[in-house]
């Protein structure tokens, strides 16, 4: 059983087997498993949290646009730990951008073969969206609808009664960049352009023409019947690449928001490569990090490779980040990791303050 539902692991099956004996269907109280001579109850609440309509998830950042070899792997390993149900990348798979090379379709071919070795480590299924770098240039687009069995880049699927729309931010893609801009990129890529300062303003400016949102009117349309047709879901979840909030014209982005106005809802999208939580219209919006893609300069905030941890409930879901460095498997802390094994609180400061009263001035400890 893939379910990460905590306490079948610690009673060891034991309790489902008194499930299936007694035909329990609603959450089972701790007292009827938990018994001692003296009457004792050692623990803490009536109930365990065993809904089963609640399930978890994990979301990934972008992988590419710059990626460092062998932190999506490590992610997947990870995820496998972790056991969700099920795994949502909000785009950017491969490097793509292959335009103009000599056999591009090969090199696509290539990479998206790469890319299916990493995602087959996965114990479960992985739900993704279209990135910038995943359909850009002729022929990435066409590459994708054979991959997925369909002509279009957007889609849904309902789960336990929440509804998952996975939405395209680059239908259709992008392929009106600046020549000058591009001559640039081609400059860097070959080591020609060398400048730290200039390359980092190409880099700025690319990841705002790539960011620019392009959801169609058919897209819109589409949306707006899967919506009517599923008006009664617990909760509504949004995925996409490029984040329409944080731009200056969120092109059709406003017309989906209208759309969903009247339910609950949480969004996630990617791009920056930078964390970022904003609350809006009521509701949760999240950018998020990497899960293996190209570091932002050091000052930009929200640096962090790390999955999105979100346990669904009646209640609406649960949202955590984890990050890759703060999963061990089950041989621990081994010596490559001694760095990444204690937490620091946010308030060291203070912390370090008081200790060093407490300690009459000594160094705190660690």
């Amino acid at each position: 059983m893939k379910r990460n539902v905590g306490f079948y692991r610690i009673l060891g099956g034991a309790l489902l087997v008194v499930m299936s004996l007694t035909g329990f269907s609603q959450l089972v109280h701790a007292e009827e498993v938990f018994r001692s001579d003296e009457g004792a109850k050692p623990y803490s609440h009536l109930d365990f949290q065993n809904n089963p309509n609640d399930f978890q998830f994990a979301v990934i950042g972008d992988r590419t646009g710059g990626h460092r070899p062998g932190v999506f792997s490590a992610g997947m390993d990870i995820l496998n730990l972790l056991q969700p149900e099920f795994v949502i990348s909000v785009g950017d798979l491969i490097e793509g951008y292959v335009d103009g090379e000599d056999d591009n379709e090969s090199v696509l071919r290539s990479q998206w073969a790469e890319m299916d070795e990493k995602i087959g480590a996965l114990d479960m299924p992985m739900f993704f969206v279209q990135g910038n770098h995943d359909v850009n240039f002729d022929p990435s687009e066409m590459m994708w609808f054979d991959r997925v069995g369909a002509r279009r880049g957007y889609g849904h699927f309902v789960y336990k009664n929440v509804l998952f729309l996975m939405i395209s931010t680059e239908d259709k893609p992008k392929q009106d960049v600046d020549p000058e801009l591009r001559a640039k990129y081609e400059a860097i890529k070959a080591g020609e352009l060398r400048d730290p300062e200039e390359i980092q303003r190409v880099i700025v400016e690319l990841e705002h023409w790539a960011g620019q949102i392009n959801i169609s009117d058919a897209q819109v349309e589409y949306f707006t019947k899967v919506l009517e047709a599923n008006p009664q879901v617990l909760w509504t979840i949004g995925f996409m690449h490029s984040p329409p909030w944080v731009q200056a014209d969120p092109g059709n982005f406003t017309k989906v928001e209208s759309l969903l106005a009247g339910r609950p809802y949480t969004m996630f999208a990617g791009h920056t490569h930078t964390y970022n939580y904003t609350r809006r219209n009521g509701r949760d919006y999240i950018t998020m990090g990497m899960t293996g893609a190209g570091v932002q300069p050091a000052e930009s905030l929200g640096n962090m490779d790390h999955v999105a941890w979100v346990t669904m409930t009646e209640e609406g879901p649960i949202i955590s980040q984890i990050l890759l460095n703060g999963v061990l498997d089950k041989e621990g802390a081994v010596p490559a990791l001694q760095d990444f094994l204690l937490y620091r609180p946010r308030n060291i400061a203070e912390t370090e303050q008081i200790s060093d009263g407490a300690n009459g001035g000594a160094e705190p400890g660690h």
